[in-house]
Protein backbone atom coordinates (compact mmCIF):
# COMPACT_ATOMS: atom_id res chain seq x y z
CA UNK A 1 0.00 0.00 0.00
CA UNK A 2 1.13 3.43 -1.00
CA UNK A 3 0.25 6.82 0.39
CA UNK A 4 -1.81 8.99 -1.40
CA UNK A 5 0.89 12.13 -1.86
CA UNK A 6 3.12 9.39 -2.93
CA UNK A 7 0.48 7.76 -5.43
CA UNK A 8 -0.33 11.09 -6.89
CA UNK A 9 3.21 12.41 -7.49
CA UNK A 10 3.48 9.77 -10.25
CA UNK A 11 -0.46 9.24 -11.29
CA UNK A 12 -2.84 11.87 -12.03
CA UNK A 13 -5.64 9.54 -10.54
CA UNK A 14 -6.79 5.93 -11.08
CA UNK A 15 -7.60 6.49 -14.88
CA UNK A 16 -4.21 7.65 -15.19
CA UNK A 17 -2.78 4.54 -13.39
CA UNK A 18 -4.76 1.92 -15.80
CA UNK A 19 -4.12 3.75 -19.12
CA UNK A 20 -0.32 3.52 -18.01
CA UNK A 21 -0.46 -0.47 -16.78
CA UNK A 22 -2.64 -1.23 -19.94
CA UNK A 23 -0.07 0.41 -22.26
CA UNK A 24 2.84 -1.20 -20.62
CA UNK A 25 1.26 -4.42 -21.23
CA UNK A 26 0.12 -3.99 -25.00
CA UNK A 27 3.75 -3.00 -25.56
CA UNK A 28 5.31 -6.10 -24.13
CA UNK A 29 2.35 -8.03 -26.57
CA UNK A 30 3.25 -5.36 -29.36
CA UNK A 31 7.09 -6.48 -28.92
CA UNK A 32 6.00 -10.68 -28.67
CA UNK A 33 3.90 -10.12 -32.15
CA UNK A 34 7.10 -8.90 -33.35
CA UNK A 35 9.44 -11.00 -32.37
CA UNK A 36 7.21 -13.65 -33.67
CA UNK A 37 6.15 -12.45 -37.30
CA UNK A 38 9.14 -11.50 -38.38
CA UNK A 39 9.31 -15.39 -38.44
CA UNK A 40 7.18 -17.99 -39.98
CA UNK A 41 4.39 -19.07 -37.91
CA UNK A 42 4.84 -22.28 -36.39
CA UNK A 43 3.73 -23.31 -33.57
CA UNK A 44 6.84 -23.21 -31.38
CA UNK A 45 6.56 -19.52 -31.35
CA UNK A 46 3.24 -19.49 -30.81
CA UNK A 47 4.00 -21.16 -27.13
CA UNK A 48 6.95 -18.88 -26.36
CA UNK A 49 4.14 -15.81 -26.73
CA UNK A 50 1.78 -17.77 -24.33
CA UNK A 51 4.33 -18.66 -21.78
CA UNK A 52 5.97 -14.65 -22.11
CA UNK A 53 2.59 -13.50 -21.30
CA UNK A 54 2.19 -15.86 -18.87
CA UNK A 55 4.96 -14.12 -16.60
CA UNK A 56 2.28 -11.19 -16.29
CA UNK A 57 -0.59 -13.63 -15.97
CA UNK A 58 -2.06 -12.46 -13.10
CA UNK A 59 -1.93 -8.86 -13.96
CA UNK A 60 -2.67 -8.93 -17.42
CA UNK A 61 -5.89 -11.73 -16.07
CA UNK A 62 -7.29 -8.66 -13.57
CA UNK A 63 -6.71 -5.56 -16.13
CA UNK A 64 -8.89 -7.38 -18.53
CA UNK A 65 -12.39 -7.71 -16.45
CA UNK A 66 -11.82 -3.94 -16.61
CA UNK A 67 -13.34 -1.37 -19.03
CA UNK A 68 -13.61 2.07 -17.83
CA UNK A 69 -14.63 4.78 -20.48
CA UNK A 70 -13.19 2.82 -23.52
CA UNK A 71 -10.06 2.01 -21.68
CA UNK A 72 -9.74 -1.77 -21.58
CA UNK A 73 -6.70 -4.20 -22.23
CA UNK A 74 -8.51 -6.36 -24.23
CA UNK A 75 -9.63 -3.88 -26.63
CA UNK A 76 -6.02 -2.32 -26.83
CA UNK A 77 -4.74 -6.16 -27.54
CA UNK A 78 -6.99 -6.86 -29.95
CA UNK A 79 -5.91 -3.34 -31.86
CA UNK A 80 -2.27 -4.48 -31.31
CA UNK A 81 -3.52 -8.12 -33.00
CA UNK A 82 -5.10 -6.28 -36.12
CA UNK A 83 -1.89 -3.95 -36.45
CA UNK A 84 0.22 -6.80 -36.62
CA UNK A 85 -1.93 -9.30 -38.49
CA UNK A 86 -2.71 -6.24 -40.80
CA UNK A 87 0.85 -6.02 -42.09
CA UNK A 88 0.70 -10.05 -42.77
CA UNK A 89 -1.68 -9.85 -44.78
CA UNK A 90 -1.04 -6.59 -47.04
CA UNK A 91 -0.01 -9.31 -49.29
CA UNK A 92 -2.97 -11.30 -50.03
CA UNK A 93 -6.49 -10.68 -51.24
CA UNK A 94 -9.66 -12.10 -49.69
CA UNK A 95 -12.61 -13.51 -50.82
CA UNK A 96 -14.18 -13.04 -47.83
CA UNK A 97 -14.27 -9.04 -45.92
CA UNK A 98 -10.67 -8.32 -44.78
CA UNK A 99 -12.02 -6.66 -41.50
CA UNK A 100 -13.95 -9.41 -40.81
CA UNK A 101 -10.77 -11.67 -41.38
CA UNK A 102 -8.98 -9.58 -39.20
CA UNK A 103 -11.40 -9.19 -36.48
CA UNK A 104 -11.68 -13.46 -36.22
CA UNK A 105 -8.06 -13.57 -35.68
CA UNK A 106 -7.68 -10.88 -33.42
CA UNK A 107 -10.81 -12.48 -31.35
CA UNK A 108 -9.57 -15.86 -31.97
CA UNK A 109 -5.82 -15.10 -30.54
CA UNK A 110 -7.25 -13.42 -27.61
CA UNK A 111 -9.16 -16.30 -26.48
CA UNK A 112 -6.52 -18.40 -27.29
CA UNK A 113 -4.39 -15.95 -25.04
CA UNK A 114 -6.76 -15.93 -22.14
CA UNK A 115 -7.13 -19.81 -22.00
CA UNK A 116 -3.39 -20.40 -21.66
CA UNK A 117 -3.54 -17.75 -18.80
CA UNK A 118 -5.89 -19.12 -17.24
CA UNK A 119 -5.17 -23.12 -17.74
CA UNK A 120 -1.30 -23.19 -18.80
CA UNK A 121 0.05 -23.58 -22.23
CA UNK A 122 -1.21 -26.32 -24.10
CA UNK A 123 0.73 -27.25 -27.04
CA UNK A 124 -2.75 -28.86 -29.15
CA UNK A 125 -3.98 -25.36 -28.60
CA UNK A 126 -1.04 -23.87 -30.56
CA UNK A 127 -1.19 -26.31 -32.79
CA UNK A 128 -5.20 -25.75 -33.67
CA UNK A 129 -4.61 -21.64 -33.51
CA UNK A 130 -1.72 -21.95 -35.97
CA UNK A 131 -3.92 -24.71 -38.23
CA UNK A 132 -6.64 -22.65 -38.29
CA UNK A 133 -5.10 -19.67 -39.38
CA UNK A 134 -2.89 -21.87 -42.12
CA UNK A 135 -6.23 -23.02 -43.88
CA UNK A 136 -8.28 -19.90 -43.46
CA UNK A 137 -5.13 -18.32 -45.70
CA UNK A 138 -4.99 -21.64 -47.77
CA UNK A 139 -8.82 -21.45 -47.84
CA UNK A 140 -9.77 -18.05 -48.47
CA UNK A 141 -6.34 -16.01 -49.62
CA UNK A 142 -4.87 -15.28 -53.14
CA UNK A 143 -1.24 -13.09 -53.80
CA UNK A 144 -2.56 -9.87 -54.27
CA UNK A 145 -1.56 -8.24 -57.75
CA UNK A 146 -0.01 -4.96 -56.32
Amino acid sequence: MIGRSTFYRYYEDKYDLLKKLITKYTQILDDLLTKRMNKSVNDDLLINLYQDLSQHKSSILCLLTVSVDNIALETSFKNVLIVHISDYLSALDFALPEPYIKQLYANNVMTAIVWSLQHGVNPQIANMMNEMFHYLIKKYAVKAAR
